[in-house]
């Protein structure tokens, strides 16, 4: 009598198994994972405090994050910083890792770093993660404006 337990738990686990992965399988089928080539691009962060405000993030193919403001109220012409660079590195199944590093002595460093998964829902990039062990949810909204507008509309320093 003491086997017909085991067996029983055996052939429950058994049944679960099959139906877990089954569903799991489905939804990794299912799933569409974002991929590095497709948030290579510009993309357009909202901003609430200020309408004349405008901030955009250029992702290269090389992995490298630069980031464009605009402030009407200051010129024309849009800002970015040298001293202050950020990368992003695909880890698979829509989870990327940020880098963000900072120059002293003509070398980067990295300051911060942080794992966050990307969905793309329409046009819009959505991060999610966690900073200070507080999660958040970000959307960045596709932009048609290319790096060379940036360029050539630099501030003068």
């Amino acid at each position: 009598m003491r086997t017909l337990p085991i067996i029983l738990l055996a052939t429950l686990a058994g049944c679960g198994s099959d139906s877990d992965t089954e569903n799991t399988s489905l939804q990794e089928e299912q799933a569409e994972f974002v991929t590095f080539q497709d948030i290579i691009g510009t993309w357009k962060s909202p901003l609430e405090d200020d309408s004349s405000e405008e901030e955009y993030t250029v992702i290269k193919a090389n992995g490298h994050m630069i980031d464009y403001s605009y402030d009407s109220n200051f010129g024309n012409c849009y800002e970015t910083f040298d001293s202050v660079m950020s990368t992003i590195e695909d880890l698979g199944q829509g989870n990327f890792k940020i880098r963000h590093l900072e120059k002293e002595n003509d070398v980067y460093e990295e300051y911060s770093s942080q794992i966050v998964a990307i969905a793309l829902l329409g046009n819009d990039l959505v991060f999610s993660g966690t900073e200070n062990d507080v999660p958040y949810t970000q959307t960045s909204f596709a932009s048609d404006i290319l790096e060379s507008d940036f360029m050539a509309a630099l501030c003068e320093e």
